[in-house]
């Protein structure tokens, strides 16, 4: 419903209220905003997601932390990347170009990246044969190298496979 509002304001304004929320609770950080695409209506999260557009999700994903993170707490982007399906989440290998990957999949966490998120959780599916907390090039080259982002990434719950791996893909 935030998504098809289109508008700011409001998105800026429920951030808050969350990050308000979270203060009352001595809550530190809210895993949010959700900011994957919507690929399919079956997708069991897609209710928190913005929209199926990037720049939409981006903008409003960047609002929304804006407005929680105005209350001091912090906001943790998820899922990176190319989480956008539940089907076999924790199997699927999302086999994507690179141009594609930028332009579409992480334009929404180059956009929360800039707008000040305190960390991002990684997903738990494969992307391009890499478990997404284990997967350097997007972690490393791209979040940290190319965008400077250097506030945490964590994995999802249950999204790490091998510790080296994680820890040398930067996670």
């Amino acid at each position: 419903a935030l998504g098809a509002s289109w508008d700011v304001d409001t998105v800026r304004k429920v951030g808050n209220v969350v990050g308000s929320d979270a203060v009352e609770r001595k809550i530190d950080a809210v895993l949010a905003p959700n900011i994957n695409l919507a690929r399919s209506p079956l997708a069991g999260r897609a209710f928190e997601y913005f929209s199926e557009d990037p720049l939409l999700a981006g903008v409003l994903g960047a609002t929304w932390i804006g407005g929680l993170q105005s209350t001091g707490t912090g906001a943790v982007a998820k899922h990176l990347v190319c989480n956008d399906s539940e089907t076999d989440r924790d199997l699927v290998n999302v086999q994507v170009d690179e141009r594609t990957l930028r332009e579409v999949y992480l334009l929404p966490f180059e956009m929360a990246a800039e707008a000040g998120c305190a960390g991002m959780l990684a997903a738990y599916n494969k992307v391009n044969g890499h478990w997404c907390s284990e997967n350097s090039h997007v972690l490393t080259d791209i979040v940290k190298g190319e965008w400077g982002f250097d506030m945490l990434i964590m994995s999802d719950w249950v999204g790490t496979h091998s510790g080296e791996g994680c820890v040398m893909a930067g996670l």
